[in-house]
């Protein structure tokens, strides 16, 4: 006769939200790459800030046929929010607030991590609702 475990912590199971995402405290940190990503452009935003922007444009390849992308201007605002620039940050590329709140929030999570050894994973599954909500959210934004 074979008894099974019926106890709660020996079954780990992933709770999804409508957009295919979900948040877990663990033992090991399942992002690092993330981190590291956050730390470098940080660094590279701050680097530009003090030394200037490179003597060359770094353009998307699609900005040869004439095709603006989202991304656009991104590389100026987030060194001019470095420099504390706010409104030419906004003027240049809005998305660099929510990607400036990303670093910091990672920042936050690597800090959060390294000092109680449990670590804030994210783990995206995205669903057709976040592809939806995703699409129209770059279209908006392509248009502005």
């Amino acid at each position: 006769m074979t008894i099974q475990s019926t106890d709660s912590a020996a079954v780990k199971r992933t709770r999804r939200n409508a957009f295919g995402y979900s948040v877990s405290v663990d033992a090991d940190n399942r992002m690092p790459r993330l981190t590291w990503f956050m730390a470098a452009g940080m660094l590279l935003a701050g680097v530009f800030a003090i030394v200037g922007l490179p003597p060359f444009d770094l353009p998307m390849p699609t900005w040869a046929f004439g095709v603006v992308t989202p991304t656009c201007g991104l590389t100026r605002a987030s060194t001019a929010l470095a420099k504390g620039q706010f409104g030419v940050a906004w003027a240049f590329n809005p998305a660099a607030y929510v990607l400036a709140l990303v670093a910091v929030a990672t920042a936050v999570r690597f800090v959060y991590g390294l000092v109680t050894k449990r670590w804030i994973n994210v783990s995206v599954r995205p669903t057709r609702l976040f592809w939806v909500c995703l699409g129209v959210f770059v279209i908006v934004w392509w248009g502005n």
